[in-house]
């Protein structure tokens, strides 16, 4: 009974010793266990973040080249633009040299024909002035015409030409 009394007594104490030993040791290792369970979830945390980061970043390249490319294309339709607008304006100048071309073709062509018709004019005067001197030579006047006119020399005068 000695052994009940002696080691029974400090059986309970070792094994008392024991389990706070292994709660120890487990609390230490759940404590651990934990902080790497922490560390785990934050470096998780940090790739996710990195990777948002990335993707973030990957977004505003490509919204970045989007807006160059859009930014591209329209500049090329407004050159494009400008450019129609500068050839229906080099058109439209050449067209309108072309028609003061013609109209200054049109009043030079009015100007010969007037030209024309005027010299027309004044040689058919002239033809009728030289036909009235013709006529006159030809044929003399009749004196007795003259003479019964009030404004007429005398007829003796007459005579002597």
């Amino acid at each position: 009974s000695k052994l009940k009394t002696v080691v029974f007594p400090r059986a309970e104490e070792l094994k008392s010793k024991l389990r706070k030993k292994y709660a120890d040791e487990y609390d230490e290792w759940k404590a651990a266990e934990d902080a790497r369970l922490l560390r785990e979830a934050e470096e998780q945390q940090r790739i996710e973040e990195e990777e948002r980061q990335a993707d973030r970043a990957r977004q505003m390249r490509v919204a970045a080249i989007e807006q160059e490319r859009q930014l591209a294309v329209e500049k090329q339709q407004y050159e494009l633009a400008r450019q129609h607008e500068d050839e229906l304006e080099r058109h439209r100048v050449m067209e309108d040299e072309r028609l003061r071309s013609l109209e200054l073709e049109r009043l030079e062509s009015l100007r010969r024909l007037e030209a024309e018709r005027l010299r027309r004019e004044e040689e058919r005067q002239q033809a009728l002035a030289a036909a009235a001197v013709s006529q006159s030579v030809i044929e003399p006047p009749s004196y007795s015409s003259i003479a019964l006119s009030p404004t007429a020399p005398p007829l003796s005068s007459l005579q002597s030409l």
